[in-house]
């Protein structure tokens, strides 16, 4: 930090600028923590893979590298940086009186940021500066629509999976509710476990025949 104390002073302003001095005051020890963490990915990366003008660097998360790739883009070693926007990296109530790190610095360095639902669009773009707002843009997670297998026409069932952690906000609880809305047969598997899991269990009771649920709980990426 006190290496580029320059960037570090003019991080701290810009996120005093969208929650206020008060606000970065009071949370500067875990402000100065990201800041050197990202200095030290940014010093890193271009000590051990270094940066190319003509490659295009993406993040999964708005807060993950993102701020690095910003510090780097500020510095002139890189052209382009997107990045994409989820749930924790871009609700200021995640950040528990902090806000989203170093959101303006950010938006002003990367070209665009995709968030993947209409409201977490509107939440950003509300948050953000109105010159900045052009660069926020919506682009869901999932695949390209394929048709219908063969295997599945010829199926008895419709299969449906579902796969995330069992808490409050994931509403996984509700997925039983929208179950009984279909006439059809169905097997739905949940991959994932968590906290809320005995509610999930309890909504599973009520429904019909017609339906089997398979919970899988916790099972690795591989």
């Amino acid at each position: 930090i006190f290496k580029t104390l320059a960037t570090t002073l003019s991080l701290l302003l810009s996120h005093s600028k969208n929650v206020g001095v008060k606000a970065t005051f009071k949370h500067r020890k875990t402000l100065l923590e990201i800041i050197s963490q990202q200095l030290f990915k940014l010093e890193s990366f271009n000590k051990n893979v270094g940066f190319n003008q003509e490659d295009l660097y993406y993040d999964y998360w708005f807060e993950n590298s993102t701020l690095m790739l910003s510090m780097a883009h500020k510095k002139g070693l890189i052209k382009t940086a997107i990045s994409r926007g989820h749930g924790f990296d871009i609700y200021d109530e995640r950040w528990t009186g902090i806000g989203v790190p170093f959101r303006k610095f950010k938006l002003e360095n990367l070209k665009k940021v995709f968030i993947i639902s209409d409201f977490g669009k509107n939440s950003m773009v509300e948050k953000s500066p109105k010159e900045l707002t052009h660069k926020i843009q919506l682009s869901r997670l999932g695949v390209q629509k394929f048709g219908w297998s063969e295997t599945l026409r010829k199926s008895e069932s419709l299969v449906i999976v579902s796969c995330s952690s069992i808490l409050d906000f994931k509403q996984v609880e509700k997925i039983p509710s929208l179950l009984k809305g279909l006439s059809a047969p169905v097997k739905w598997i949940h991959f994932g476990d968590g906290p809320n899991k005995h509610v999930v269990e309890s909504e599973i009771e009520s429904l019909p025949s017609t339906i089997t649920v398979e919970l899988r709980g916790h099972v690795d990426n591989s």
